[in-house]
C-alpha cells in the first residue's frame, strides 16, 4: 500500500504566509462542499469549520504583519506551525481515505496536486492562466464592491488583491481576499471615497498563475 503522504503534493505547505493562509481557507471551503466529507471527522483531524477558523486567523495575522505590526509578525510566525499542522493532518487523512476506499475524488477536488514520481515538476506544467474579463462594480453597501472574472480552467482558488497606492509597486498591494468562486465576489472593508486598484490571479495544481490586468474603481 502507498504511503498516504506520497500521493499528494504537500509543497503548498511551504508557501509564504499570506498565500498559505489563503490556501488553507480555500481547502476548508472545498472540504465543506465535498460530498465525501459530510460525515464526522476523527478527533485528531480538523473539520472544515475548524480549518476555516485556523486559516482565517492566520490570514488576519499575516495581513497585520504585512502592514508593519512587529507584534503581529511574531504572533503570525508562532501561529504558522499550527496552521501547517492542521492542513497537513487533513491532507494526510484525505490521502489515506483515497487509498483505502480507492476513491481519487477524495483528493481530486481539494485543489491538491498528486505528487510527481521520478521527476521534478516543471514550474510551468499545467500553470493556470491569468483571469480575463475582470470587472468590478459598486455594491448597494458603502465600502463594498463586487468583482467578477471569467472562469479559469484548472483553478482551485481565485486570489484578489487591492491597493490604493501606485499599482506598479508590489508593496502597494496590501489587501487580499481568497475565493473559490469567480462571480459575485464581495470585497468588503474598503474606504468610501477612495480610488482602489484590483487584480486577480488563480491557484491551481502547479501553483499560482500570472496576475490579471488591473482594474480601478472609486469606492462609494
Amino acid at each position: 500500500m502507498s504511503n498516504p503522504i506520497d500521493i499528494v503534493d504537500t509543497s503548498v505547505l511551504t508557501l509564504p504566509h499570506l498565500e498559505l493562509s489563503n490556501y488553507i481557507i480555500s481547502l476548508a471551503d472545498a472540504v465543506a462542499v465535498h460530498p465525501g466529507y459530510q460525515q464526522d471527522f476523527p478527533s485528531t483531524v480538523p473539520d472544515s469549520k475548524e480549518l476555516k477558523e485556523t486559516g482565517t486567523h492566520y490570514n488576519v495575522l499575516s495581513n497585520s504583519a504585512k502592514s508593519g505590526d512587529s507584534g503581529k509578525r511574531a504572533e503570525r510566525d508562532a501561529f504558522r506551525p499550527k496552521a501547517v499542522q492542521s492542513a497537513a493532518l487533513l491532507l494526510t487523512w484525505a490521502a489515506m481515505r483515497s487509498i483505502r476506499e480507492n476513491d481519487p475524488s477524495l483528493i481530486a477536488n481539494l485543489g491538491v496536486a498528486p505528487k510527481k514520481k521520478g521527476r521534478t515538476r516543471s514550474k510551468n506544467h499545467a500553470l493556470v492562466e491569468a483571469p480575463k474579463e475582470v470587472q468590478v462594480k459598486h455594491s448597494q453597501v458603502s465600502g463594498k464592491v463586487i468583482l467578477n472574472v471569467s472562469k479559469v480552467k484548472g483553478s482551485a482558488t481565485y486570489l484578489i488583491q487591492a491597493c490604493q497606492g501606485d499599482p506598479t509597486r508590489e508593496e502597494s498591494w496590501s489587501l487580499e481576499w481568497p475565493s473559490t468562486n469567480c462571480r459575485g465576489i464581495e470585497l468588503t472593508g474598503l474606504e468610501p471615497g477612495k480610488l482602489y486598484h484590483f487584480r486577480v490571479r488563480c491557484f491551481g495544481h502547479a501553483g499560482h498563475g500570472p496576475w490579471s490586468s488591473i482594474v480601478s474603481l472609486m469606492v462609494i
